[in-house]
Formats: structure tokens, sequence, C-alpha cells
């Protein structure tokens, strides 16, 4: 499974500042990481919470097979609505190797889809879930990443107040 998580949970790794996020973090299977830095997934220096009512999520990930077999992923979050004055560019979140935690096997990928929920198909999360791609092929460059997000602030997602 490579599928993005956005809250606060703190059962696996954290994003900068620890609790209370939110952060944008992947569900790489064996867990859920804000990133893999100094041996640990605890603390994320780049992993920015996002405190925004909409936000953008992104996670790319390589095979197994690149980046000398420790393969690569990359997360990607930004201010949805545009309000933050981002329009279109994204916050890189991680860009690295994939965790070494004991157990972890990166990136067999087996093929499936499910937007909204984990590959557990729990329902123990919260929040809304609006829009969701995927695509096969190269892991996209932040390029596109930007582009795909500049399509999600073009929807103008606000919130309305009473």
């Amino acid at each position: 499974m490579e599928a993005v998580y956005f809250g606060a949970g703190v059962v696996w790794g954290t994003g900068y500042g620890g609790k209370p996020g939110p952060w944008v973090m992947g569900d790489l299977e064996n867990g859920v990481f804000a990133g893999w830095e100094n041996g640990q997934d605890k603390l994320i220096s780049t992993n920015k919470p996002l405190k925004f009512d909409f936000a953008t999520a992104i996670v790319v990930g390589d095979t197994s097979e690149k980046n000398c077999q420790k393969g690569r992923y990359m997360i990607y979050g930004a201010d949805a609505s545009g309000a933050d004055g981002t329009y279109g560019k994204l916050m890189t979140m991680w860009d690295g190797i994939r965790p070494g935690k004991p157990g972890y096997a990166p990136m067999k990928k087996q093929g499936s889809l499910i937007l909204g929920t984990g590959g557990d198909n729990s329902s123990g999360g919260g929040g809304r879930f609006y829009e969701g791609a995927t695509a096969t092929g190269p892991a996209i460059t932040k390029k596109w990443a930007n582009l795909l997000h500049a399509a999600v602030v073009a929807a103008k997602y606000e919130t309305v107040k009473p």
C-alpha cells in the first residue's frame, strides 16, 4: 500500500514540532511515516504541520529498486484554498529514502485503489475526503505535483462562515 495520511495521529511517526500536527504522511503498509530522518520516524524536520481548513496532500513513490535499493518517496502538502498565498506551490514535507524500519519491505506494488480509508478498511478516522487521484508509470516530478495542486486551488475551496 502507498496511501496519503493526513492527521495528527502519533502512534506512528510525527512531523516537526510533535503533537498536535496535523501532518501529511505516507501510509506505507508497515506504518505511517512523516519521513525517515537520522534512522527514525519521529519529529521529521521538513514535515511541518498543515493547519488549514482544506489541505492538498500528495504522496509519490518510486519502486524499491530505485536509490541504491532503498527506494524513495516524496510527501507534499499545501493550503488547498490558496488563502496562505501559495497558489500552486506545494511544500516538500519529505523527499528521501523509504523507512529503514526492521520488517519493512518497500513497494511490492500489488495494485488496488481505496480513497478515503486506509488499506485495512478501518473506520477509525474522522474528517472529510473530497478528491483523489492515482497514476501509474514513473513517479511524477514536483512540477507535475504543483500542477495538480494548482488545479485543486482553482476549485476554490473555502470555509463558509455562518
